[in-house]
């Protein structure tokens, strides 16, 4: 070490030990702390109104014809949001009407609401998907999340809803 990097390391831990420094770096972590949780909190604001926006709307969806899960994949499919994300909306709104009630404080996330405190529901019960046998040469998969690494000759065929066809051609 170099007598310069003495002084610079010296010059540091004196301004370190200064009372307005010592100020300004508590300052600075609660700005980090207060933007980091606003952010958060944006996104549980959005999140729970949506699922209060699908829940008032039930009715509707229900003089139209339409019931349960269908509901979920259509405005998946107009959102572009997985279905996932829209039934975890409406289990939330479901669950805390009132989000001054949701526990957590500044340490809350979406990721935290989800993995903690919603109920487990059948679209995220972790097992694997499984394949259907619906005619001749075609697979359905009957999960919303999988990957599968295609083997030679097959290829995908289509898409409906939460169903992809496989088509197996012979070669």
């Amino acid at each position: 070490m170099q007598k310069s990097d003495i002084e610079i390391v010296t010059h540091d831990r004196m301004l370190q030990s200064q009372d307005w420094y010592q100020a300004l770096i508590e300052d600075c972590a609660a700005v980090i702390v207060e933007g980091v949780f606003q952010s958060r909190w944006i996104l549980i604001e959005t999140y729970h109104l949506l699922g209060r926006r699908l829940l008032q709307e039930y009715d509707n969806f229900e003089r139209a014809g339409i019931y349960g899960d269908h509901i979920i994949e259509m405005v998946a499919d107009d959102l572009g949001k997985s279905e996932r994300t829209i039934y975890r909306a409406v289990q939330f709104a479901r669950k805390y009407p009132d989000l001054n009630t949701l526990p957590g404080g500044k340490n809350i996330s979406w990721n935290k609401i989800c993995n903690e405190l919603l109920p487990e529901g059948k679209r995220d019960n972790g097992s694997p998907p499984t394949l259907l046998y619906d005619g001749p040469g075609n697979l359905t998969a009957s999960t919303i999340r999988w990957s599968v690494d295609l083997p030679r000759g097959v290829r995908i065929n289509g898409r409906r809803g939460r169903q992809i066809w496989v088509k197996v051609w012979e070669e």
